[in-house]
């Protein structure tokens, strides 16, 4: 019985390795960097010297950099974007990144502070502060990041002091629960009892609704008065009386005590003004103080030693 000797050479060849389509070996890129997902990426060391402050630099420093790729955390599509802000060319647009991905380049600028793309994802995170409120203050802690967590401070103010004691540093903390505090007071009696009296001056009620009305007939335009009066009576009430903290109002207006859409025609522009200036007020009053006074205080109050 024979036997077919099977030869040595059959081995397959390795798979060839995927290669960036922006920095590619033909660019001239003199180091060699892999992301976490596999991919080469060709990148000029002079580039990476004059604007990056923390790529390896032992890396690409040396008279011969090593031929082995230096592997990186980061996926590709991350390591695409970010390597760009490293050339003197247009950005990348990061308009159309959805939040986990710029997320994940902002992450990466900060390690490897390339201060362009650091710019760059901080003004874009501004789009998402509404949604990620949480995950954007404590990556603006984290980095420093105070212009953005001042931009944040009017939104998350509704929320309680737990949800941020362990995402704020302590000298961010002490300023948030001063300036938070402002929020849990009610709204100035006077300004409170100014407001409601518009109910007779600025919107003269009972308003006549003409023309742009959705209600087709007298009885139904006087219920657009009708609805309306009954939410500013219920608001009255729980401002002036209750004594409703300032960080509730626009809840209050929107959630509890809403005004149906059939009753946001043109003819209620005035009332649908009455509660825009309503919310102005509650966000911000005569005497507030704004959070990065109060950061600014605090930090001038420990470096003289003041407590």
């Amino acid at each position: 019985m024979s036997t077919t000797a099977v030869s040595s050479d059959s081995t397959s060849p390795p798979p060839k390795q995927t290669v960036s389509k922006i920095f590619h070996a033909e660019t001239g890129g003199d180091v060699v960097f892999e992301s976490s997902d596999g991919v080469l990426f060709y990148v000029h060391s002079r580039n990476l010297a004059f604007m990056s402050d923390m790529l390896p630099a032992a890396y690409y420093t040396r008279a011969t950099p090593p031929k082995d790729p230096m592997p990186l955390p980061e996926n590709s599509s991350t390591l695409e974007l970010l390597f760009q802000f490293t050339y003197h060319r247009m950005p990348p647009d990061l308009k159309k990144l959805d939040f986990r991905s710029l997320m994940e380049l902002a992450e990466a600028a900060e390690k490897y502070v390339i201060h362009y793309a650091r710019a760059m994802c901080v003004k874009e995170l501004s789009k998402f502060i509404r949604k990620e409120s949480l995950k954007i203050v404590a990556f603006a802690c984290k980095h420093n990041h105070e212009g953005l967590f001042y931009e944040l401070a009017p939104i998350l103010v509704r929320r309680p002091l737990s949800e941020l004691a362990y995402v704020l540093p302590p000298s961010f903390y002490v300023s948030w629960t001063l300036y938070h505090d402002q929020f849990r007071q009610p709204l100035s009696k006077e300004i409170a009892t100014e407001h409601f009296r518009r109910n007779v001056t600025d919107l003269k009620i009972p308003v006549s609704c003409g023309n742009g009305c959705a209600a087709s007939d007298q009885a139904k335009r006087t219920l657009h008065d009708e609805k309306w009066l009954e939410k500013i009576n219920q608001c009255q009430e729980r401002i002036l009386k209750d004594g409703e903290p300032r960080s509730s109002i626009e809840s209050l207006l929107e959630s509890k005590l809403p005004v149906a859409p059939d009753y946001r025609s043109m003819c209620c522009f005035k009332y649908m003004e009455w509660q825009k200036r309503l919310k102005e007020y509650a966000r911000k009053s005569p005497g507030d103080r704004t959070l990065q006074d109060l950061v600014e205080e605090y930090k001038e109050r420990m470096g003289t030693g003041k407590k």
